[in-house]
């Protein structure tokens, strides 16, 4: 797997973007921390060579469910996972120091109940804690 502290961001702080969201009958900003955790889902779960962007994504969501996953294959899992949060550092473009990924101090991928589990730690250029958990 590659080295997690090599992945860093580089940051303009003249850009910025808001996401929205649907939330208890009304449209709310998803911002700061919950913003960079919907990015990192969002980057993970989209089947990659999906136009317009055909870099965006990841094999994740064509893993098969109920297969007894190798070692190897976790592995493939977690190379992928950083290519992925490496290619969202180059993609984003918010001002919001607490959007932005700093770096990725920790990510485990393990298999469990014919499911693979992959846990992120990430830092943020505030230096605040974002962390996330996804099951596929």
């Amino acid at each position: 797997m590659q080295d997690l502290k090599y992945i860093q961001s580089i940051w303009e702080p003249t850009k910025t973007t808001n996401d929205i969201a649907y939330a208890n009958g009304d449209i709310v900003i998803v911002e700061n921390e919950d913003r960079l955790r919907q990015d990192i889902t969002l980057i993970l779960m989209t089947e990659s060579g999906t136009l317009p962007y055909p870099n965006f994504g990841t094999v994740l969501p064509l893993m098969p469910g109920n297969t007894r996953f190798s070692q190897p294959v976790l592995d493939q899992v977690a190379n992928t996972i950083v290519a992925a949060l490496k290619y969202l550092v180059l993609l984003e473009t918010s001002a919001n120091y607490r959007e932005r990924l700093a770096s990725v101090d920790s990510l485990n991928v393990s298999y469990s109940n014919a499911s693979i589990t992959c846990a992120i730690t990430a830092t943020t250029l505030a230096r605040s804690q974002a962390g996330i958990s996804l099951t596929i």
